[in-house]
């Protein structure tokens, strides 16, 4: 027989807590390493609270959608880690949904998509693999906001969008804002990086 953790049966791994709509869950430190072994939807009417230093690392093709509202709760001292194996498919898809982070960083594709409203603060987006997306022609605009991030050998695609970027520092990276309206009044640092507006 096949074996491994590669070919675990779905929910044998340490998933994290789903919330059931209308219901808050938080994924503890303590219970912390997390895998995300299967897709987890967040309801609309529900919240997720990511307590500082979790780390969750996501198996192939694996996501979490954000219908509702996900904050991540990192601390300068203890920084939440989320870990991808791969760019495609997005590790967080936050559709209409609220998203929070601060000192939380991604190796992994986060997708912005219709009506999302997004703050990230003091986070890092590391490596290629590592990718800000918001979606083209949204039926609704989603608001993004993101101050004191890094991205080092990263990307941000922000389409259509109402963005705010403050204080950004871009190594190695790429930015791209198209359409939309941006708020781009705040000093950001770009160093052997692209940015087109």
């Amino acid at each position: 027989p096949r074996s491994g953790p590669r070919f675990a049966p779905a929910g044998t791994c340490n998933l994290p807590p789903i919330p059931a709509p209308g219901q808050i869950v938080t994924w503890t430190l303590a219970g912390s390493p997390y895998e995300i072994c299967q897709n987890i939807t967040i309801p609309s009417t529900s919240t997720v609270n990511v307590e500082a230093g979790v780390h969750i690392t996501f198996d192939p093709d694996m996501q979490v959608v954000v219908l509702g509202t996900m904050q991540l709760q990192g601390q300068g001292a203890q920084h939440i880690l989320l870990q991808a194996p791969a760019v495609f498919p997005p590790i967080l898809d936050i559709d209409g949904g609220a998203f929070n982070a601060a000192f939380s960083d991604f190796t992994g594709q986060v997708r912005v998509e219709n009506g999302a409203n997004v703050a990230l603060s003091d986070c890092a987006f590391q490596g290629n693999n590592a990718v800000l997306w918001a979606q083209e022609l949204p039926t609704t605009r989603p608001f993004i906001r993101i101050e004191r991030c890094t991205f080092t050998s990263s990307s941000a695609f922000i389409t259509d969008a109402l963005a705010v970027l403050a204080d950004n520092v871009f190594t190695g990276a790429t930015c791209s804002l198209l359409r939309g309206l941006a708020d781009v009044t705040t000093t950001n640092t770009f160093t052997n990086s692209s940015f087109s507006l």
